[in-house]
């Protein structure tokens, strides 16, 4: 059951809302601007950097969101069959409002991608293909890191592009796994600030 919670569906324990932050050149609110901010985390504090941001979810995100979370797994994961994606639209079109989720959007609200993520567990970063090869991953990492001292995640083996871009962005493979539901070997990684 190492498969992450937006490939699978699995329902997540943090619905916790962040602060909205700028992307262009990595500015990102320290731990310590978040703590002053307080109950800022249950509002949406708009500001806007340049042309793109990273906010939180929105329900009126949903339909965008979902399309991307299926195109982007169909894409990088043509080693397992389209049906096992497209079974778990509804259901994770169900669990992903109650996920902690970060958008980048490209101003005017245009929604390029997002990052899902349970406690210290990343469970996934999807890009639109029209706004891929752009650093959007790596911002959304970047953002991802900004919040925590220690992050997770599973990627499958054969998914090179993935497992090279987590070990460039500091990740480290903790173990290996065969995924009961796919068949698939998975990796375990991990990312430590050190600072």
């Amino acid at each position: 059951n190492s498969v992450s919670a937006l490939q699978a569906g699995r329902k997540y324990e943090n619905g916790r809302k962040q602060l909205i932050c700028p992307c262009e050149n990595d500015m990102l609110f320290t731990a310590r601007q978040r703590a002053q901010m307080g109950s800022g985390y249950d509002s949406f504090i708009e500001m806007q950097a340049g042309k793109t941001m990273i906010r939180t979810f929105r329900s009126e995100d949903l339909t965008e969101l979902i399309h991307i979370w299926l195109n982007a797994n169909l894409q990088a994961h043509g080693f397992i069959p389209a049906d096992y994606w497209k079974s778990r639209f509804e259901q994770v079109k169900q669990l992903l409002p109650d996920a902690e989720l970060y958008i980048y959007e490209e101003l005017p609200a245009s929604p390029c991608g997002f990052i899902g993520m349970s406690g210290d567990y990343i469970a996934g970063i999807f890009v639109k293909e029209t706004c891929r090869s752009k650093g959007i991953g790596k911002q959304l990492l970047d953002h991802a890191k900004s919040l925590r001292q220690r992050l997770t995640l599973h990627v499958y083996q054969k998914n090179e592009g993935a497992v090279h871009f987590y070990l460039r962005e500091g990740f480290l493979i903790q173990s290996r796994a065969r995924e009961d539901s796919t068949g698939e070997t998975e990796y375990m990684m991990s990312w430590r600030n050190h600072l």
